[in-house]
């Protein structure tokens, strides 16, 4: 690397020469490993809304979503010790292309099975893809290293949705939706390839995490009763449990109005790719730019608030005229979250764990991550099989009256206010 792209390096982003190699890995690493990921999300969405009763479909499968990535991340867990991180990744994502590639070529058969089984592959794809990521990231780059270079690294995650935003938006009207599933292809191959050049430059810490065993018999990790004890924990939980059933019912609503509103597959995709693409700049300017200043003068409930409120505004606005603004209204709650909740939101929401002692907290969120975020995805799924009337035709199990898609905002509305309100008693517990 040219020494002066060092010293600039070194300079902007506090980068050490020796650094910079597996800096840039990382960062070209996670740069295509979200853009693999957002390529399917829009395909996957865009094909699922071929189906010509997907609004009554796309709750059921919010309910398999939570069933299959529960029971394959806990079957992982068992398993991905075994090898070295950087093989373990490697062998992921060559299984992850060739599953993507039957999928493909599964698509032209025409069958609904394969829509919903790809609609579920892109969830399980995009989990494997950002939890390996980071955990390589973890034993590869120490505690001092990490404070100073994943602000950067996290920056390819950034600067992906942008480019392959706009660059699906501009494109895929002459690619075709199908083939998007090729490019999502490819940005693995730059994440196998990224893994690769990993592993031969951390090699040592690789190793040395490989055979670094835990300790047994000193700390014992405290039962779950013990750790929801816990008010302030409690209220973590309710938190992550109502963001992660608003955010599903948002998305529920988010793609039924585009199906709605969008008739054509291609210019859905292009819709979706502008979407990421504008969200992905604001996003981009409020990581780097706000984040940092408004925790600093503000504190933690201000900063976790903002995303309710803006998202009850959106909302808000598909109550009242839901006929004239539904799309853009939808996309203004749903570009809030995209916004949001990945910055501000989750950069705040990790700092609520830290009054707890080492062992709760990491058990804490063990239990919030792997078991309450998947069940809330399927609660929500049946409560939305329930509103539009699908247990009905299944089980028989009605409300006596059903709901469409804009006046599910009462129900989105009243779950936003009781974000608000837990909010409002977690500072207490904070303070």
């Amino acid at each position: 690397m040219p020494s002066g792209l060092v010293n600039l390096l070194n300079s902007l982003f506090k980068i050490r020469p020796e650094e910079a190699p597996r800096t840039g890995l990382a960062f070209v690493y996670l740069f295509a490993a979200i853009g693999a990921f957002i390529i399917g999300r829009i395909a996957r969405t865009v094909l699922f809304l071929e189906l010509p009763n997907y609004k009554e479909q796309l709750p059921l499968v919010y309910v398999l979503i939570a069933i299959s990535v529960s029971t394959v991340m806990m079957a992982y867990a068992r398993v991905e010790r075994k090898l070295r991180r950087d093989r373990t990744n490697a062998i992921t994502l060559v299984a992850l292309i060739a599953g993507t590639l039957v999928f493909r070529f599964g698509i032209h058969t025409g069958n609904h099975l394969v829509y919903w089984g790809f609609y579920i592959w892109i969830e399980l794809l995009g989990g494997f893809l950002v939890v390996q990521f980071w955990t390589l990231m973890n034993e590869i780059f120490n505690s001092r290293e990490a404070k100073r270079l994943f602000a950067v690294i996290g920056g390819g995650g950034v600067l992906s949705n942008v480019v392959f935003g706009f660059g699906i938006s501009n494109s895929v009207k002459s690619l075709g939706t199908e083939n998007l599933l090729y490019a999502l292809c490819l940005c693995m191959v730059v994440c196998l390839w990224m893994v690769r050049a990993l592993g031969k430059n951390a090699d040592t810490e690789l190793t040395a995490a490989l055979e670094r065993k835990p300790q047994s018999g000193k700390s014992k990790a405290p039962p779950p009763q013990k750790i929801f004890a816990s008010r302030h924990v409690m209220f973590i939980a309710g938190v992550v449990v109502l963001t992660y059933l608003v955010s599903t019912l948002v998305d529920y609503q988010f793609q039924v109005i585009v199906g709605d509103s969008i008739p054509g597959k291609d210019e859905r995709s292009a819709y979706f790719g502008l979407f990421f693409g504008v969200t992905g700049i604001l996003g981009g300017l409020v990581q780097f730019f706000i984040t940092a200043r408004l925790l600093e003068r503000f504190g933690v409930l201000v900063s976790l608030i903002l995303l309710p409120i803006a998202m009850l505004m959106g909302s808000a606005g598909l109550v009242a005229v839901p006929a004239l603004l539904g799309l853009y209204a939808v996309s203004y709650t749903k570009g809030s979250e995209n916004v949001l909740r990945y910055t501000v939101n989750d950069t705040t929401l990790q700092l609520l764990y830290l009054p707890l002692p080492t062992q709760v907290r990491s058990r804490a969120k063990a239990i919030i991550d792997g078991v309450f975020k998947p069940i809330s995805i399927g609660i929500a799924g049946i409560v939305l099989a329930l509103l539009v009337g699908q247990l009905d035709k299944m089980a028989g199990i009605s409300l006596g009256f059903t709901m469409d898609v804009y006046q599910l905002s009462w129900v989105v509305g009243s779950a936003l206010v009781g974000w608000i309100v837990v909010l409002l008693g977690l500072k207490r517990e904070y303070v």
